[in-house]
């Protein structure tokens, strides 16, 4: 199993999160792995990120994924709330 920590697919969002990677490269990661046998390939997305949006958070989920082209689809989601130190999530 390979998870890859997607974040979003929002540049704007991650560059905001100083992530080094932007939609295009996290969607290619994803593609690669899949090409190269992973038999699972998790991808980890965050949400009540600084300034997201419900809109830009469906975007995310509704975009077109590497695993299309295969007829292979995400068997669930799992969705992970991490607060910040004040117990707050944004």
């Amino acid at each position: 199993m390979l998870s890859v920590g997607v974040e979003s697919l929002s540049d704007r969002l991650l560059e905001l999160i100083g992530r080094s990677h932007d939609a295009a490269a996290a969607k290619d990661a994803v593609r690669r792995a899949i090409r190269h046998g992973f038999d699972a390939v998790n991808t980890d997305f965050m949400f009540a990120l600084p300034t997201q949006t419900l809109r830009s958070l469906t975007m995310t989920f509704n975009a077109r994924w590497p695993w299309e082209p295969i007829k292979s689809r995400p068997t669930r989601f799992l969705v992970s709330l991490i607060p910040n130190g004040d117990n707050s999530c944004t």
